[in-house]
């Protein structure tokens, strides 16, 4: 039967309403003070608060009785005595009263009007308690984390203020154990390990997808469980499949009537947002484990090729010392002569892996963060040139023009870094383009810029892999089976010259070449200075 608080701020209530209420079963509770009344609400949850006070002033007691978050979902019904003036009614309820009642209104009425007052009060605890619920659900998801062990505290913390049950703890499935995330109020630690058949109240959740309540002291529990009498095991399923269970009780001997079993097993009804809450989070953790995992393979992958790369460079050294011997002594002696095309020949491939060994070296430095550009102010353009002719020493089907408006194109730059781009840019328009042709290479000065250009009349690029060629290891799809290399020299092209504060570009057409196109400031900037000096060449092997 409900409890009825009756706050009394005139002394007795008049006999009549006591004595009818209390005649039908209703459990009632007096106060005198408003103070009280809060108090008393905390300890005796009422069903309904019948207020008794003087007019005007009793108004004031009602809006403080119903400004109070403890009386929410409480219906207050004024007790006014029969001498109290009808034109108080309306401002009654402006305070926030129910209802109007007059002490001496007959049996029928009161209890009529009690019912009334009752079933309502009942409809707004429940949806004050269900607006109570889904708030603190959407500022759970609102906040989420996709911290595994922070989102567990989260998520027990919520369901305990949506039950008030004080104890319990959240564990995730993997393969055939549970792993408590988080707990309070019982025995248990995170990281704890349980086996599923330990627990019959887990087992029974997990196999019928179903919420399992009881005693434990009549079914099979683990210690960890021991210090719980009453306990409720919520299976956490996520697109069909169970990861988890959240356990909720309590310590103390205490069994549930069936409208707060019903309200606790309503509150938990929202288990499945938890469980995709969760599901989220360990596929996030998951993902981070492999990417970490990854990475470390990455790392090491990097040490091997650059490990790799430095020690073949020590014999490909000593093959280059004794080849050039070779050919000096073949120039000298004619029974030697006609071997000198064959030792050309060796050394052309050794020049080749030699310059195979250095990409490989710097795509490393890179990775690993020892990659060094060392800029300072010089000519630009006797650089290129130095390199053109280099160039131009290697093909006879090609020719290479450089144009540029000054006789000297001073800026700060890296020369040997730089030289290295220029190489990568012309060697791959000769190899690019196997039918010959022209090579233009134009240096000028644009503002504060420095604009470098080289143009081929090769194989060109597709359209959609244009930005995919300055990836590590990135190759055309046109050049792949017909052209050997790495792939590795636009990615080095591209660093060397962000390195620099500027930016390369490029614009292609199939089957009609391509224009690279390389931005310098003619002034690195002076952050950008301090944090080339932190690679120190010390570094380099």
């Amino acid at each position: 039967m409900a409890t009825i608080l009756i706050v009394d701020a005139l002394g007795a209530t008049h006999p009549t309403v006591d004595r009818v209420l209390s005649e039908v079963g209703y459990a009632i509770q007096h106060v005198t003070q408003p103070d009280e009344a809060l108090t008393s609400i905390t300890s005796t949850s009422p069903h309904l608060i019948l207020l008794r006070a003087a007019l005007p002033e009793g108004l004031e007691v009602l809006r403080q009785l119903r400004a109070s978050k403890a009386t929410a979902g409480i219906p207050i019904a004024f007790l006014a005595a029969d001498s109290a003036a009808w034109r108080y009614r309306l401002r009654v309820f402006e305070a926030g009263a129910d209802d109007f009642l007059r002490e001496r209104m007959s049996r029928a009425d009161l209890l009529a009007r009690v019912r009334l007052l009752l079933r309502a009060g009942m409809t707004r605890s429940e949806r004050f308690h269900l607006d109570n619920q889904m708030y603190l659900l959407l500022d759970l998801v609102r906040t989420a984390s996709l911290d595994l062990s922070m989102l567990a505290g989260r998520l027990l913390n919520w369901a305990f203020e949506t039950t008030s049950l004080a104890a319990g703890s959240l564990w995730i499935l993997r393969q055939d154990q549970l792993v408590c995330l988080a707990g309070a109020g019982m025995s248990v630690e995170q990281d704890m390990r349980l086996q599923v058949k330990e627990s019959d109240l887990f087992r029974r959740a997990l196999a019928t997808s179903m919420p399992i309540h009881g005693s434990l002291a009549d079914q099979p529990h683990p210690p960890a469980l021991a210090n719980l009498h009453w306990a409720v095991a919520v299976p956490l399923i996520a697109h069909g499949n169970p990861i988890g269970v959240l356990l909720l009780g309590t310590v103390e001997i205490w069994q549930p009537s069936e409208d707060e079993l019903n309200r606790i097993l309503a509150a938990l009804a929202r288990a499945p947002i938890i469980a995709l809450m969760l599901q989220n989070a360990r596929l996030f953790e998951e993902i981070e484990h492999q990417q970490r995992l990854l990475n470390d393979l990455e790392s090491k992958k990097d040490e091997f090729l650059w490990l790799v790369s430095h020690e073949l460079n020590n014999p490909l050294a000593a093959i280059k010392g004794y080849t050039d011997l070779l050919r000096r002594r073949a120039q000298r002696l004619p029974d030697l002569a006609e071997h000198f095309k064959g030792i050309e020949m060796i050394d052309q491939q050794i020049g080749r892996m030699g310059s195979l060994l250095s990409m490989l070296l710097d795509a490393s430095r890179l990775a690993m963060g020892r990659f060094a550009v060392e800029p300072r102010l010089g000519d630009l353009l006797g650089v290129v040139e130095s390199v053109v002719g280099v160039q131009q020493e290697t093909t006879t089907r090609h020719q290479i023009l450089l144009h540029s408006g000054e006789p000297v194109i001073e800026c700060e730059f890296d020369p040997v870094r730089i030289a290295q781009v220029v190489s990568y840019l012309l060697n791959n328009g000769i190899k690019f383009s196997p039918q010959g042709g022209v090579i233009r290479v134009v240096l000028q000065r644009e503002g504060d810029q420095i604009v470098l250009s080289v143009s081929d009349e090769g194989i060109g690029i597709p359209a959609e892999e244009i930005d995919s060629i300055f990836e590590r290891f990135g190759r055309a799809s046109n050049a792949v089976s017909s052209f050997s290399g790495l792939g590795l020299g636009l990615y080095i092209a591209r660093e060397i010259i962000e390195r620099h504060g500027g930016t390369i570009e490029v614009s292609s057409q199939q089957d009609h070449g391509s224009i690279f196109m390389v931005r310098l400031p003619a002034t690195i900037p002076g952050s950008l200075k301090e944090s080339l000096e932190q690679t120190a060449p010390g570094q380099l092997p």
